[in-house]
């Protein structure tokens, strides 16, 4: 899963047979703030004590029901200081 500047695709998690499920991840429980890169980045300052980063996702309506399974995706964050 990528983005682009300014973008705020959402991803898609793959079941085992091909089935897609479309989802959006977000920096905070009310599903306000995308994360993505450029405007969507979260920035901070480091202060040396660990801070975590929780990430939220939602699954996106869909026009049709997908079928049940487990659905995976892989998704890569880059740390930049």
């Amino acid at each position: 899963m990528s983005w682009t500047t300014g973008e705020t695709l959402p991803a898609n998690g793959q079941s085992t047979t091909g089935t897609f499920v479309s989802y959006k991840l977000f920096q905070d429980a009310t599903y306000f703030t995308n994360w993505g890169s450029a405007a969507q980045a979260m920035t901070n300052v480091g202060t040396g004590v660990a801070v975590p980063l929780i990430v939220y996702g939602r699954v996106l309506p869909a026009a049709a029901t997908p079928e049940a399974g487990i659905y995976q995706d892989t998704v890569t964050m880059t740390i930049t200081w």
